[in-house]
């Protein structure tokens, strides 16, 4: 335990041990971990996180798939998910749909590139590269997606 919650301890055990302390006990505050899981989930959703990953990767296949001999197509599969990721959220989920958008991506680089990646030690720069490109391009695509929807929902 650290020394924070130490003293914590102490400081409640003396509230409850002293005479002015009333019989009926308040609830206390939130714990410093559960404050900072609040804080965490307003940065980063999980659940947000994992729908705008599966929509990027299936972005990806479906539209490699469609047009399989355009180079870096499967950036606008990303970008059309994302953008649909856009259109129906509410909230900015930027940070989510960023590095969903770098994931999918670099997965989709070292796979298209993996003899280079391995035998030609260029792994590294592939993989920076990638998750540069899908997060420029995830970002963009949610940035529009939110932009269109308020446009079409705002009152002339």
């Amino acid at each position: 335990m650290s020394r924070t919650d130490d003293l914590l301890r102490e400081l409640e055990e003396d509230a409850e041990s002293s005479p002015s302390a009333t019989s009926s006990t308040s609830e206390a505050g939130p714990s410093r971990r559960e404050r900072l899981g609040g804080r965490l989930k307003r940065v980063f959703s999980l659940r947000y996180f994992v729908v705008a990953l599966a929509l990027a990767l299936g972005g990806l296949f479906l539209v490699g798939t469609f047009l399989p001999f355009v180079p870096a197509v499967g950036l606008l599969g990303v970008f059309l998910a994302t953008f649909g990721l856009g259109l129906v959220s509410a909230r900015r989920h930027y940070t989510e749909v960023a590095v969903a958008g770098a994931v999918a991506a670099t997965a989709s680089v070292l796979a298209d590139f993996f003899v280079f990646a391995v035998i030609g030690d260029s792994g590294a720069t592939l993989a920076a590269a990638g998750a540069g490109a899908g997060a420029l391009v995830a970002v963009l695509g949610h940035y529009f997606g939110r932009d269109l929807r308020a446009g079409l929902t705002e009152d002339l």
